[in-house]
């Protein structure tokens, strides 16, 4: 497997399986929310949820949250970086 991006094997590795775990756990209580409010209540709702999410994550990218949505530490910056300006 090559490395994506900046990411190397093991860190896709532990990305892809965090991904899937949390697949796991969510699939038994999302069928019983399918099947307790309906699936169009249930789709909507997590479109927002989703939107909200996308649109906080953003925020934070914008106003120096990037060390803490990437890899990077924030001691591991230098001026040189880009993840420090």
């Amino acid at each position: 497997m090559q490395p994506l991006g900046h990411w190397t094997a093991s860190q896709a590795s532990v990305i892809l399986s965090v991904l899937y775990i949390s697949y796991l756990a969510m699939a038994i209580p999302g069928g019983w929310v399918i099947d307790r409010f309906g699936y169009r209540r249930f789709v909507t709702s997590s479109l927002a949820i989703t939107t909200a999410g996308v649109a906080v994550t953003s925020y934070v990218h914008e106003y120096g949250g990037r060390a803490y949505l990437t890899t990077e530490t924030p001691t591991a910056c230098s001026a040189q970086r880009s993840c420090c300006s």
